[in-house]
């Protein structure tokens, strides 16, 4: 039997246990990922600039059509595009667009495309369009139906192919750039991450949230605009030099 003060002792020594295990559990993480995303997510880095280098031709020449710098626009994306290359589930996102089709982003509101863009995004930024009169993209908000099952189902057609959502991202930063030039690579990919139509004061407290990639473990994540950062670094550097090396 162990006593009263047996137990006060045994308590407090699992305390400093766990802590010690806690410490030790961060620090393998940190050592392990190098608190660096290069270092941990050097499949995705490679993966979203030779993804760049392969489709260069379309989004340079869509991106300058609307007169944006494609690397500087891409940058915003880049984080998405990595991930995706690496882990698309074929399976999970064909359930997700039937739901979507049927049903509407209230009941499937997911992310789609080399961007990852999600549906009620692209929503948004379809009103938006016509609010702000943005002519050079009201193709973007013109559906040959007026059913809404048929125009959500355009929607995802459209949202699967690369042309479409470079026009789409590209109407995204012309509109956070309406009336006003000078946005980082870092505030656009914030307003894309977390939500153009949020309030300033839910912006800042998402900002700096250690939220990407959403998978895997909490110790690997980082602030979504950090992450496009450094690949706006990198995409500016020139590749192949800039390019990840395989270890």
């Amino acid at each position: 039997m162990v006593d009263g003060q047996g137990q006060n002792d045994l308590h407090s020594l699992l305390k400093i246990v766990k802590k010690h295990i806690a410490c030790l559990l961060v620090i393998a993480a940190h050592t392990v990922c190098g608190q660096s995303y290069r270092d941990c997510y050097g499949a995705e880095s490679r993966a979203a600039v030779e993804f760049f280098l392969a489709n260069h031709k379309t989004l340079d020449s869509t991106f300058r059509h609307f007169r944006l710098d494609p690397v500087r626009t891409f940058s915003i994306v880049a984080p998405e595009v990595g991930h995706y290359m690496v882990w698309y589930d074929v399976m999970e996102t064909a359930a997700m667009k039937l739901f979507y089709c049927e049903m509407g982003a209230d009941y499937s509101d997911f992310s789609i495309g080399y961007f990852q863009m999600k549906v009620s995004f692209i929503e948004k930024l379809e009103m938006e369009i016509g609010a702000n009169d943005l002519a050079d993209f009201a193709f973007l908000t013109s559906y040959p139906f007026k059913d809404e099952k048929m125009i959500r189902c355009e929607r995802v057609r459209r949202m699967e192919t690369l042309y479409y959502q470079s026009c789409y991202l590209a109407a995204f930063v012309r509109l956070m750039e309406y009336g006003r030039r000078g946005f980082s690579v870092s505030e656009l990919a914030v307003l894309y991450n977390c939500g153009f139509w949020e309030s300033p004061q839910v912006l800042a407290a998402l900002r700096d949230r250690r939220s990407f990639p959403s998978k895997g473990r909490v110790t690997d994540r980082f602030p979504y605009h950090e992450v496009a950062s450094y690949y706006h670094e990198l995409l500016t550097r020139s590749a192949p030099a800039g390019i990840p090396q395989k270890h």
